[in-house]
This record gives C-alpha cells, structure tokens and sequence, in this order.
C-alpha cells in the first residue's frame, strides 16, 4: 500500500500515519516528494486493511500496490532513476553506458591493459572482480 498525505500534512500527521502502519506490524517507508511526501506500507503478504488510515488526517488517497518490487515501482517512485558511477550517468531515458572488463581480475597489468581496450571500445565504465587472494573466486 501506499499512503498519499496531502500537500499540507503536518510532521505530526505523518508521524501518525507511520505509527498506525507500525501497530499493523508493518514497515513504514516515507517516501518525500517534491509536493507532499507518500509513505510506502512494506512487509505485507496481501491486501493492507484500509480501516485504520480511514479517519487519520493528512492523508490524500490510499493507493493499493499488488506489484513485486514495490520500491521501485512508478507507484512508489514516480521519477526516473539516474545514477552516477564515476562520471558515467546511468538511468532510464539516458544514452546506454556499456560496461566491460573481466570477470577476475588476475593483475595489475591486466586491468591497464583491459582498461585501455575497454575505453576504446567505447565503454564507459570498467568493470572487474577482485584480486586472487583478496575477495576474488
């Protein structure tokens, strides 16, 4: 579920709303917003009983999320994710970035010399699994 407070919720109200989802034995996870802030209802199984929010004030609209992967859904994160590995921006509506390298890195010389293949080729970020002996398979 997620909660939708209105624009001009309180602290107070908010705090209200993610307590009552505490008492359900639920994880609130409050989501602010450029406008108003949303507060997401994890660790539910099935369908959140609407009844204990019903007459909290603040709250614009009870929004039921059925989907998977909630914290990523457009219900939960209306925006565009970008991130940025290095200088390399990453996300939705971007140019794709190419990631390359190898899967075990086995030494220093291999990383130059991969690096500098993997740059010409026109990837953007290097990409490698550990050193033998430190954290590699």
């Amino acid at each position: 579920m997620l909660i939708v407070m209105e624009h001009s919720a309180t602290q107070q109200q908010i705090d209200t709303v993610i307590q009552a989802v505490k008492r359900l034995g639920f994880a609130p996870q409050p989501i602010p917003g450029e406008n108003r802030v949303a507060i997401g209802v994890l660790g539910n199984q099935g369908y959140v009983n609407e009844e204990p929010f019903r007459d909290l004030p603040g709250i614009q609209e009870l929004i039921h999320v059925t989907k998977p992967y909630k914290l990523v859904s457009r219900d939960f994160h209306p925006s565009d994710s970008v991130v940025t590995v290095g200088g390399a921006r990453v996300g939705w509506g971007l140019q794709p970035v190419i990631i390359a390298g190898p899967c075990t890195v086995e030494s220093r010389e291999q990383v130059r010399v991969t690096a500098k293949a993997v740059k010409a080729a026109g990837a953007g970020i290097l990409r490698g699994f550990g050193l033998p002996g430190r954290g590699g398979p």
